[in-house]
């Protein structure tokens, strides 16, 4: 899963936008910290090539873009 997702590390900045008080991390299995954002575990999506792309956006009915505020854009529930 790690190959598709990648975890985001915890050393991260909020940019434009981006409320800094909602980052954070959570540990990892190795003792690696990986970044949340208002308690959401942050990752990449390996098919995103630039910036701005969310191509896993919804996949599988698990994997969510956040919005500024931190809520999971497009899920239910």
């Amino acid at each position: 899963c790690e190959a598709a997702w990648p975890p985001l590390s915890a050393n991260v900045v909020a940019g434009d936008g981006i409320d800094g008080g909602l980052l954070g991390s959570a540990p990892r299995n190795g003792g690696a910290d990986q970044a949340t954002y208002n308690g959401w575990p942050l990752y990449y999506f390996a098919s995103d090539a630039a910036p701005g792309d969310v191509n896993g956006q919804g996949v599988n009915d698990v994997w969510y873009v956040l919005d500024p505020t931190g809520n999971a854009i497009g899920l239910d529930g």
